[in-house]
């Protein structure tokens, strides 16, 4: 069977963080049903559109995926593994945001076969977790990192974001250090991109937004690209460190040029010669408006893309 990638989109949060473009919403809870009810029809439909090929990865992301209650994850995973042929080493990945980590989701996300977490921690100073509008500190990451230990999950990636307002090459370090100490496999560093229409966008089209110097930031990109592979994190993508053999794979069938399908609001698809994407709006979704059509790849573009992956 040929391979096939999926993205689950959980476009909820409880608020929008100051930086991020991505589409999500907010103060939403009244529709979790009809959006998840929604979603099990999308994946029933593209499991019989898709019955001849073998999903070899699944990525849940957001949004905010442990917001929302974790029976609507379950039920969406076990309609997957009830519809479509999954490899029997099939990575299962779901983002986590620390603040809404428990030992109960945590549980059930294992029974139910996930078996790699991706932390959103991004920095381990609790004033630049404050600036940044994330609502948790680091002593209270740290107890709901003990947490996936004590569940047993031993696949935990964590991410980092670098050249945000104020920050320093020496904060920077002490972040690196403190996270690579800990028993994790992954670390993902994200240089902060200033997005047109976020809070950051606005001040910093007024000049109110203090950033590093671009030299800075590039000298924070390359210590952390030295320090990593000193403490045994392999560099295998441009923001991705990776202990042996704890490389995302659903990354690497991206860069691979793998097919790919995106479920949910503001999901976006790749397969064969085609693009598409599910609308990003959530009542288009859950009227049913799936797959837009937003190009035919030619055979020239697919050797230009592949080259670039």
């Amino acid at each position: 069977m040929r391979p096939l990638n999926i993205y689950i989109h959980i476009p909820f949060c409880f608020s929008k963080c100051p930086y991020c473009s991505f589409f999500s919403c907010t103060n939403c809870e009244d529709i979790y049903e009809e959006y998840f009810r929604t979603l099990q029809k999308e994946i029933l439909i593209k499991s019989k559109e898709y019955k001849d090929r073998e999903i070899q990865t699944i990525y849940i992301g957001g949004g905010t995926p442990n917001l929302v209650p974790n029976k609507y994850i379950v039920d969406c995973l076990n309609k997957i593994k009830k519809n479509f042929n999954l490899t029997k080493d099939i990575e299962i990945t779901i983002e986590q945001y620390p603040q809404y980590v428990t030992e109960e989701s945590l549980c059930a996300y294992k029974k139910v076969g996930i078996n790699r977490l991706s932390i959103g921690l991004q920095t381990t100073d609790n004033d630049e977790l404050k600036q940044l509008s994330r609502r948790y500190t680091y002593e209270e990451f740290l107890e709901k990192y003990n947490l996936t230990k004590k569940v047993g999950f031993n696949d935990i990636g964590i991410d980092l974001i670098f050249g945000y307002p104020n920050h320093t090459l020496k904060r920077w370090r002490q972040s690196l250090e403190l996270i690579s100490n800990l028993d994790i496999q992954h670390i993902s560093c994200y240089s902060l991109e200033i997005e047109e229409g976020t809070p950051y966008g606005r001040l910093h089209e007024r000049g109110e937004l203090n950033l590093p110097t671009e030299d800075v930031d590039r000298k924070m990109y390359h210590y952390a690209c030295e320090y990593l592979n000193k403490k045994g994190f392999k560099q295998y993508e441009i923001s991705n460190f990776s202990k042996e053999g704890y490389e995302c794979r659903h990354n690497f069938n991206f860069w691979n040029y793998q097919d790919y399908i995106g479920l949910g609001a503001g999901g976006y698809s790749r397969v064969k010669n085609t693009k598409s994407h599910n609308p990003e709006d959530i009542q288009k979704y859950m009227q049913g408006e799936w797959d837009i059509e937003d190009e035919k790849i030619t055979e020239e573009d697919i050797k230009i893309e592949m080259k670039i992956l």
